[in-house]
């Protein structure tokens, strides 16, 4: 498995070797910037921008719930609460990446439709990663568990595709390295962080109550998203 893994990294890189690049160049100017400088001008470009601000948000809450997701609380919840072996794992997972390339088929088959309804999308999405993720941490039906990977996986693509779109549309190319370098530092101290605190959780209570946590927490931000509609555009 390692060995293929490797070989599709290095097919990957040479494919990637062919993209066409149709971006202007930095200038001279912006190279020799010091990654500090950078950093800062990147929570500048968040901050000013009412739109990009109330999306990290969203991300903050997301990074922090999404940890529910890594292999080490996963296990635990097939092992006790399914009672199942760790093959289900593998399903689980198989199931919601199945689910993420459902969602990215619907939304580039509908494209129009989600640019004309962007802010009602990520508002339902928003919801419904919530509450399917709140679900599934009180489900304890294996069957009912892959369903429910296959929807958190279609939805969160929906979601994950809706932010970036807002991104882009309201940033400058040229600032789009800027925004996306800090928002990705951001994401993965807080994943960090949040791995440690969910682990604890799990270890010392209980694997659903790491879920229900995960769940109310992405509720919570789309209630948010939901009383800051107004900053969004319905669409472009």
């Amino acid at each position: 498995m390692l060995w293929i893994t490797l070989l599709l990294f290095l097919v990957s890189s040479i494919i990637m070797a062919f993209l066409n690049d149709t971006a202007e160049p930095l200038s001279q100017t912006e190279n020799r910037k010091k990654p500090l400088k950078v950093i800062k001008e990147g929570w500048k470009l968040i901050w000013d921008n009412p739109i990009i601000k109330r999306l990290h948000v969203l991300i903050i809450f997301e990074a922090i719930a999404s940890v529910v997701w890594i292999a080490a609380i996963l296990y635990v919840y097939v092992s006790e609460v399914l009672q199942k072996s760790e093959s289900w794992w593998g399903y689980i997972n198989t199931t919601f990446f199945f689910g993420l390339l459902v969602g990215g088929f619907i939304v580039s088959k509908l494209v129009h439709l989600v640019e004309t309804h962007m802010r009602s999308l990520l508002i339902g999405s928003s919801f419904c990663v919530g509450l399917l993720t709140l679900f599934f941490g009180l489900n304890s039906i294996a069957i009912l568990a892959l369903v429910l990977s296959v929807l958190v996986g279609v939805v969160e693509q929906v979601k994950s595709i809706t932010m970036n779109t807002y991104i882009q549309k309201e940033a400058d190319a040229i600032d789009l390295p800027k925004i996306y370098g800090l928002q990705g530092a951001l994401f993965s101290f807080l994943f960090g962080f949040s791995s440690l605190l969910f682990g604890c959780i799990t270890e010392f209570t209980n694997v659903q109550l790491s879920f229900i946590l995960a769940g109310t927490l992405l509720t919570a931000s789309a209630i948010y998203l939901l009383f800051n509609r107004k900053a969004f555009p319905k669409t472009y």
